[in-house]
């Protein structure tokens, strides 16, 4: 499970179908996203569909952008080691 502050890394090849600057904007776009849903919460988990729902990103290039961070095809669960999560003994 990733961790907040999220740092989504640029999948090898996706330059090659996109510019790098699309490529920079979408992660930074996807990272802007996902920090922003992680920052008041211990534990956030969000599905590949919602994310693309929210940023207008397609799910395929978000599963690209985000497998490797995740080893998951349909979603990420984001740890934020700032915040107690109470509902735990």
């Amino acid at each position: 499970m990733p961790s907040y502050p999220i740092n989504v890394p640029i999948p090898k090849g996706l330059a090659k179908e996109y510019s790098i600057q699309v490529v920079l904007e979408l992660r930074k776009k996807l990272e802007d996203y996902l920090n922003e849903r992680a920052k008041d919460s211990p534990v956030t988990v969000l599905t590949y569909p919602q994310i693309a729902n929210a940023t207008g990103i397609y799910k395929e290039i978000i599963k690209r952008f985000l497998k490797p961070l995740t080893g998951s095809y349909s979603g990420i669960t984001i740890n934020n080691p700032d915040l107690k999560d109470d509902s735990s003994p």
